[in-house]
């Protein structure tokens, strides 16, 4: 790619990349360590034409999610062929508490 002088890097991770949540703690720190590592080829390629962007889901990749499977495959395409910008999360810390929350409520069978 640094050759060509074009082309693009793309990651995925949680939003526990953006967002420590405790019980996510130790994968956490790889996804931390992800997002800072791309962010930061970001700045080294760019003015070489490579376009480096993260993508963190802090939803269910799930139809009528932030993150359905449509969205996700949008935004990375959207991260190519814009090339605007290194990061967009989709969904958000609220979505993912909601979900723990929903998920400690449930009454034991």
């Amino acid at each position: 790619m640094l050759e060509r002088g074009s082309g693009t890097l793309l990651f995925t991770s949680g939003i526990s990349a953006v967002h420590p949540i405790d019980f996510l703690g130790n994968i956490g720190i790889a996804v931390a360590g992800l997002r800072n590592y791309v962010l930061a080829l970001a700045q080294a390629v760019s003015d070489r034409g490579v376009h480096v962007g993260h993508v963190p889901i802090g939803a269910a990749i799930a139809p009528g999610s932030p993150a359905a499977p449509e969205a996700v495959a949008e935004t990375h395409w959207r991260l190519h062929t814009d090339r605007d910008r290194n990061e967009v999360i989709l969904g958000d810390l609220a979505t993912v508490q909601a979900a723990i929350n929903g998920l400690n409520t449930t009454p034991a069978s």
